[in-house]
Parts: structure tokens; sequence; C-alpha cells
């Protein structure tokens, strides 16, 4: 057993080290990811058929997944709709937009495959697949390798388990503590208020009793919609525009407070 867990973690490495973030510098301090790649040779194919046989799946590192979900947002219909808001936003004070805040023509989800068969041969793409905004897959195919029907039918599988086993990685895997961060801070304030209402208020018991439950409530209900619908749309505007998308390990605390509070 511990010598297949330890193949299978390296060959786990080896594929890690095929997948690729490709990103684009749109100004001096902001790089947004525009594909994924995979560097094929028959060495990487072989692994991947290696997992595939065996009923294996493929582990992202944290970086890699990290990159992979940034990359995935900002190509979703969020980002589309938070960058038409922010370019109307700024087109309606007036005021050039900021580059820390840099609008960006958004582009589809992709996926590319280069295959080199030998070691210092030329790299090309292959195989490209695009995930429009509305989930809509379309897919190119290199006119040569049509030529070698075997090889093809090898990387279109692997191209396509690896695209698999990604999407199936890009959920967050939520920890569902909203509510208790939610009670966490509701019960502090609560007490604060009900010390308030029911010392400094010159009131019989019954009003400060209804009052008190009112405050209670309408607390609850704005400190729960102050923290899964505020607070999430704030840090997926700023994992997508500001500082929480600038690095790597931004991304990662970003998409950590995320998985923490939905």
């Amino acid at each position: 057993m511990n010598n297949q867990a330890s193949t299978i973690n390296t060959i786990n490495t080896i594929l890690n080290s095929c997948i690729q973030v490709e990103e684009e510098r749109i100004s001096r301090k902001f790089k947004i990811p525009r594909q994924i790649h995979f560097q094929f040779n028959p060495v990487i194919i072989s692994k991947i058929e290696q997992l595939k046989e065996n009923k294996h799946k493929l582990t992202l590192s944290s970086t890699k997944l990290t990159n992979i979900r940034y990359c995935a947002l900002i190509s979703s219909p969020i980002a589309e709709h938070l960058n038409s808001l922010f370019s109307w936003r700024s087109r309606s004070v007036g005021f050039a937009q900021s580059p820390n805040q840099p609008p960006f023509e958004q582009s589809p989800l992709t996926f590319s495959t280069s295959y080199v068969p030998l070691a210092n041969q030329q790299t090309a793409t292959v195989v490209r697949s695009v995930i429009d905004l509305e989930g809509k897959i379309s897919q190119q195919i290199q006119q040569d390798l049509c030529n070698n029907p075997q090889l093809l039918r090898r990387i279109i599988d692997a191209h396509y388990w690896l695209i698999l086993q990604i999407l199936a990685q890009l959920p967050l895997k939520t920890k569902h503590q909203g509510s208790r961060v939610v009670w966490s801070l509701w019960i502090p304030i609560a007490i604060v208020f009900s010390i308030v209402i029911w010392y400094f208020l010159p009131l019989n018991y019954l009003l400060k009793i209804l009052i008190t439950c009112g405050v209670f409530y309408v607390l609850r209900v704005y400190l729960k919609y102050l923290i899964e619908k505020q607070l999430k749309a704030w840090i997926i505007y700023h994992l997508i525009y500001g500082f929480l998308g600038k690095k790597v390990k931004n991304r990662k605390i970003g998409f950590d407070i995320l998985s923490f509070i939905i």
C-alpha cells in the first residue's frame, strides 16, 4: 500500500508540473490568467492513462488549485457583472479607472494542450477547448494530429480527463460557519443593546420586552445579510479587481474566507 501511495504521489507531482496557468499582464501591478495549458509528452500521457486505468484521481497542489479557481472566477458571469458595474460607475462619476482595479476584457475559460513527442522539439498547441459564459463548449484540433488517429484519441482522452479532474476540484469545500459567525457577533451586540434598553429607556416592562425582541430579530437578520451577502460580494470583488487577486497567497486567503462563511 505504501508503494502504491508513493507511486500515486509521484504521478500527481508529475501531472501538476504539466499544468500551467498562463497569465497576461494588463497593468504594471496586475496580471490575470488567460488559459489553463497542459504540456503533454509520451510520459505524461502514459501517467494519465495509468491513473485512469486504476481509477485514481488527480490531486492538484494548493497553489495550482488556487490559481485555477481564480482563472475560473474571472471567466464566470460574476466577473462579467462586476466588470460592467465597475465600468458604469467609473463613467458615471467621470473619473479615470484606477490601475489597482482595472476592468478587463473578459475571456471564456480555456484549456489548451501542447504535445512534444521528443525532447528539444518545438511545442505547438494541438487541442483547445473553450467554455463560454453560457456553458457551451467548443473545440479546436490541429489538423496534422488528425493524421494519427491513435495518438489523437490518446491526447484527447488525456486532455478531457484532466479537464474533468480540474472541474471536480473547483467548488470550495464549504465549512458552513456563516451562522456561527453571525451568532458570535450577535450575542455580544444583543447584550449591549438589552442593557441600554433596560436601564436607559423610561418604559414599562412590556414595551421593553417587545423592543428588545424586535431589536434582537433585526440585528440577527442584518448581521446574517451583512456576512453572508455583503462580505461575500466584497471578497469576490477584491479577488477579481483588488488586493486579494494580486498574489497567490492573497487569492488563497480570499477563497479560504469564502469557504468559511458560505
